[in-house]
């Protein structure tokens, strides 16, 4: 799904916003939106965590967790912050 995130070059629109734009305009649903995979409710606040971290920023690094966490007043437990990094190098291996 990081593959929907991402850009095509040139794009001012990720391909899911893009994708959805379709879906409001047609009523046509790409396949991609369908394949989704679904996360674990108590997993949920760690994928929006993620989210608005990557939105400021190019690559999710220690010191940009802990200048989130400065900003928001939000604290991070060690393997949510690992878990933070791990999901980042995934996300950069396989393109924005």
């Amino acid at each position: 799904m990081f593959y929907a995130h991402g850009h095509d070059k040139g794009a001012l629109k990720s391909r899911i916003e893009l994708w959805m734009d379709i879906y409001k305009k047609s009523g046509k649903v790409k396949s991609e939106l369908n394949e989704r995979p679904s996360l674990r409710p108590e997993a949920i606040y760690l994928w929006n965590i993620y989210c608005e971290i990557i939105t400021g920023c190019e690559k999710v690094t220690f010191a940009e967790l802990d200048a989130w966490s400065r900003l928001t007043g939000k604290r991070l437990e060690s393997w949510e912050i690992e878990l933070m990094i791990k999901l980042d190098q995934v996300r950069c291996e396989h393109g924005r």
